[in-house]
């Protein structure tokens, strides 16, 4: 069932970040199963991590085969530990499919070859058991709004592909398909994505990439002429993507205190003088100085 969707005043946000005392910094937190002490002003330990990309097999899986694919990645975990790594960010959601058991989104191709395919396993507890035997963190990494390369829809699946099920949430960017920020729906969706891996999953956080618009010529018209009001376009978008931020925070309030939510935003909040790179804040819509002034996130890592 969709879940309801009741204002959350940011205020609201601030006091309880505040009272379960979490840490702005990542790296103040222990490594599942360690512990121990430093001196004062001295981080517990150090964040040393890894992407472990599934988008098109990247990175893994680099076979069909079961087997293989569970070895595969038992070796890559067992490599990262013993050259010192201590967290992985491991790719669930690559474009709206699940790299984990799910009622919500199907499978990707990537697992058995064909969309929606079941490999009869599961990655994310297998990587979760395996990283956390070696005292290591695993944090869910989720690609937010965009959902689809190349024209064509994707094909008929069980659970349907989010543009299967709901074509009029999304809207078609050059070659891509993202979900539209400014759609209810879709926040709906997305928070029920989340509440799911965290609930049935013991990740040590939630890593969201691609929480933004993908330009400032997205055609949203449609949604911001219907929910838009008399706010302008550019503070209304992001505005869309602060408000999805911050519930799924309260989420990982309610659902579990410890487990740290992430963003990976563009690297340029806002160009200096004699640079003109991509901003993150007026061209893609992310309002990262806001999001750590309200303390929405534990830790950003710009891209």
């Amino acid at each position: 069932m969709p879940l309801s969707m009741p204002p959350i005043n940011p205020s609201t946000l601030v006091r309880i970040v505040a009272a379960v005392g979490i840490s702005l910094a990542l790296h103040s937190a222990p490594v599942a199963g360690q512990a121990g002490t430093t001196p004062a002003g001295v981080p517990a330990r150090e964040v040393r991590a890894v992407w472990i990309t599934t988008v098109a097999g990247l990175d893994w899986p680099t076979s069909r085969d079961t087997a293989g694919q569970r070895a595969t990645l038992l070796a890559m975990v067992e490599r990262l530990h013993s050259s010192g790594f201590n967290t992985i960010f491991f790719q669930v959601r690559g474009r709206g499919d699940a790299l984990y058991r799910s009622a919500l989104e199907p499978w990707p191709a990537i697992m058995t070859g064909r969309p929606g395919g079941d490999p009869g396993w599961d990655p994310l507890a297998f990587i979760l058991a395996a990283a956390h035997a070696r005292g290591m963190e695993v944090h869910a990494w989720f690609n937010t709004y965009l959902v689809k390369g190349g024209k064509e829809p994707p094909p008929r699946t069980s659970p349907p592909h989010v543009m299967n099920e709901h074509s009029e949430w999304v809207v078609r960017s050059g070659d891509q398909w993202w979900l539209d920020p400014g759609e209810p729906g879709v926040e709906r969706h997305l928070l029920d994505l989340a509440r799911d891996i965290v609930t049935r999953y013991p990740v040590d956080g939630f890593h969201l990439d691609y929480l933004r618009y993908p330009g400032r010529s997205f055609d949203d018209a449609r949604t911001y002429n219907r929910y838009g009001g008399t706010t302008r376009r550019d503070k209304w978008r992001r505005e869309n993507i602060t408000r999805l931020l911050g519930r799924i925070r309260a989420a990982l309030l309610e659902i579990d205190p410890l487990v740290k939510l992430g963003v990976a935003p563009i690297g340029i909040y806002r160009n200096p003088a004699g640079v003109r790179g991509l901003e993150s804040y007026s061209d893609v819509y992310q309002d990262t100085h806001h999001w750590t002034e309200l303390h929405l996130v534990d830790y950003v890592v710009p891209q």
